[in-house]
């Protein structure tokens, strides 16, 4: 093994893959008039990534790096609190949802949850990822967010919270 870091990442992402091809196999068969059904896109990006997991491996094998490499502690902590924000993202998707789902007038009339989450994710990911500049930062969110919810609530008729 010329590269144990490379097969320990291409293991646990197959691990994730198999993780997520358990989730898949519960959603529901596609329609009489479908023709790839609920589980089509997530299984086509599952199988691809496992098939990456596996050239990864298989690399880690056969090609040592070109220099050992390990990040700095400041590229860590961005790391971490960028998967921290993404959890924070979750959960306000979620609790949002279930604010906006009892009320009995919500402010919006459908993705309230997921547009205001997801707004106020990118207001807080991307200066962290390197943007600077505030008017930069907000028309990026804005107009991401929009596009998500008009692709998904309107264009693929996704329910969204």
């Amino acid at each position: 093994m010329k590269s144990p870091t490379d097969v320990v990442s291409g293991l646990l992402l197959l691990v994730f893959c198999a993780i997520g091809f358990s989730s898949v196999a519960e959603l529901p068969a596609g329609g009489t008039l479908e023709n790839i059904g609920p589980a089509g896109v997530p299984k086509a990006v599952l199988i691809l990534l496992s098939f990456l997991s596996a050239v990864l491996i298989v690399k880690g094998f056969v090609r040592a790096p070109a220099r050992p490499y390990w990040p700095d502690r400041r590229v860590l902590k961005k790391v971490g609190a960028f998967v921290g924000l993404f959890f924070l993202y979750l959960a306000g998707v979620i609790g949002l949802g279930d604010v906006f789902a009892h009320m009995e007038s919500p402010p919006f009339a459908w993705g309230g949850a997921f547009g205001v989450s997801t707004f106020f994710f990118l207001c807080l990911a991307l200066p962290l990822l390197g943007r600077r500049k505030p008017l930069e930062v907000f028309l990026v969110a804005s107009l991401t967010t929009v596009c998500l919810l008009v692709a998904f609530g309107w264009f693929f008729q996704v329910m969204l919270p």
